[in-house]
């Protein structure tokens, strides 16, 4: 998908419009100049960004009780 999506930002230059389907089925129109980046989303990756978040979440707690003191 992530390939796809590419593929029609370069074919409708800066002016141009991308259209894809969403996960839900939806057809999306987006002005391509709005596109930031592209990234494919698979299982792991979303693994490895919980596993980011709740040790982040640890971190934040345990200083703030060190800030606490």
């Amino acid at each position: 998908m992530a390939r796809s999506a590419e593929r029609e930002l370069l074919a409708a230059g800066a002016d141009g419009w991308i259209v894809f389907v969403d996960l839900t089925g939806a057809r999306v129109r987006v002005r391509a100049r709005m596109v930031l980046y592209v990234a494919q989303c698979y299982a792991e990756n979303r693994a490895e960004e919980r596993r980011f978040w709740r040790s982040h979440r640890r971190e934040a707690r345990a200083e703030r009780d060190w800030e606490d003191d």
